[in-house]
């Protein structure tokens, strides 16, 4: 087959990306390159956070550039990169941001040929082979200078046979807390897509216009021929609900026994994996050493307004279950509800004790334009919605947002939880000394805030 692209450039266009989670490599765009290497002579993945410029890898032979906009920083910065680029090839973006966002992005991104509108894979496939744009369902695109809306794509199960493409990487990523490289090789794996639950404030279960993501899974010897193939050890889950459909988390769990890849997987997950003992302890074996579980609130009527379908008690009886099995459990909290007080949001700290969390996450509560709640929060008064999404009122605004979250982090990592912290990471022996020495200072830094925030 003739290859319609002599040169095409993939280009990741942050600079500093999220700083918890800016080490990780860009699998979004390594699945775009994945699925465009049957119709380009050469690609190339550019990193920003690692690339000092992307000119260098603008030839004249680029047929083709793919951008992808994850997030809502530095959006002025990556827009002027991409109207910076030169007219011969076709510029094509995509990613979450853009996906959300996609009227404004082709208002005020004029170079933008196409916009894709949820996942490319099968998009980007048929663009390459020449399908007429009016027929590709899920892009926004330009036809004589006017922006031309196509309907959404329904999307069906995940094609097994594209994975990313990680040889075209030209960089080492790992591991770091804050600004500190613990050297550790890291690397993503995406299982699943979708989720089947449908609360209030996710943006990650929806596509555009708040169209359901049905929830997807790849079978069981897929995700080992791809693990196979994987240098890191720790992989985390790009996963939005790994543990959904029990039955199929155990045979994943199986399957990673048996193939003895020795892997150390961080996963997204929910608390009804309690229900399953057995599986949990699969969990474990299988290398699954931390779970990300959202929990949301100390309070049940916050837990109702978020349509969590889940009770403060139930969390307790679950994480009763859990805290057998010696996995990392992080809880991932938000603050900042309709007709939720200071006292509500305090009680996190105490709560998650309660639990057994061994870590924590606050966040403020956001609700961009396509979940449920932003038509019942952009128009309340007293409430106010930012470009980004983030939700503050009158009575909470940002400042003061921040300071109870400061305070509910100060309570949670006390000393004690420090050392359950150190203790749970050496018995998992995911991480170096170098580990421990930044741990350690937490509570020192939290000590220091305290003094100098005022009051």
């Amino acid at each position: 087959m003739p290859k319609p692209y002599r040169h095409a450039l993939c280009l990741y266009p942050y600079r500093r990306e999220l700083p918890k989670v800016g080490f990780f490599p860009p699998l979004g765009l390594e699945y775009i390159a994945a699925a465009l290497k049957p119709y380009a002579r050469k690609i190339d993945i550019v990193d920003l956070r690692k690339d000092r410029s992307h000119e260098p890898f603008i030839r004249p032979e680029t047929g083709l550039v793919c951008v992808s906009c994850n997030w809502h920083h530095e959006e002025k910065k990556y827009a002027e990169i991409i109207n910076s680029l030169p007219a011969e090839p076709t510029v094509i973006v995509g990613g979450r941001h853009a996906t959300m966002n996609a009227d404004r992005f082709i208002d005020e991104i004029p170079r933008i040929d196409i916009l894709v509108r949820g996942d490319g894979e099968e998009i980007i496939r048929e663009i390459a082979e020449g399908v007429p744009l009016e027929k590709i369902d899920g892009i926004t695109w330009r036809k004589n200078g006017r922006a031309v809306y196509n309907r959404p794509r329904d999307y069906g199960e995940v094609d097994n046979d594209i994975v990313p493409d990680r040889g075209l990487r030209r960089h080492r990523y790992t591991m770091q807390i804050g600004d500190v490289d613990l050297g550790i090789p890291i690397d993503l794996i995406a299982m699943t897509r979708g989720c089947p639950y449908r609360c209030k404030f996710c943006t990650f279960a929806r596509n555009e216009h708040s169209t359901p993501r049905p929830f997807t899974a790849r079978p069981p010897e897929s995700i080992i021929r791809e693990l196979r193939d994987v240098e890191a050890r720790v992989l985390v889950a790009a996963d939005d609900n790994f543990t959904h459909d029990l039955d199929r988390l155990e045979s994943v769990c199986d399957a990673l026994i048996d193939s003895r890849l020795n892997k150390m997987l961080i996963v997204n997950g929910r608390s009804d994996i309690a229900k399953r003992p057995r599986v949990v302890r699969k969990m474990h074996d299988a290398g699954v050493r931390a779970i990300y579980i959202g929990v949301e609130s100390a309070r049940d009527e916050t837990l109702e307004y978020y349509g969590k379908g889940i009770t403060t008690e139930t969390f307790r009886r679950r994480m009763e279950v859990l805290r057998k099995v010696k996995i990392w459990y992080h809880g991932t909290f938000i603050i900042g509800a309709p007709g939720e007080g200071e006292e509500g949001m305090l009680e996190i700290a105490d709560y998650s004790h309660e639990l057994g969390l061994d870590s924590i996450g606050v966040s403020r509560l956001r609700c961009p334009k396509n979940t449920p709640l932003y038509d019942e929060l952009a128009g309340k008064p007293g409430f106010h919605v930012a470009d980004d999404g983030k939700v503050h009122s009158d009575e909470f605004p940002r400042g003061r947002l921040k300071k109870i979250q400061n305070e509910i982090l100060r309570r949670f990592y006390t000393p004690r939880q420090i050392l359950k912290i150190a203790d749970k990471v050496l018995y998992n022996k995911i991480v170096p000394l170098r580990f421990y020495l930044e741990l350690f200072a937490l509570p020192a830094r939290f000590a220091v805030r305290k003094l100098i925030s005022p009051r």
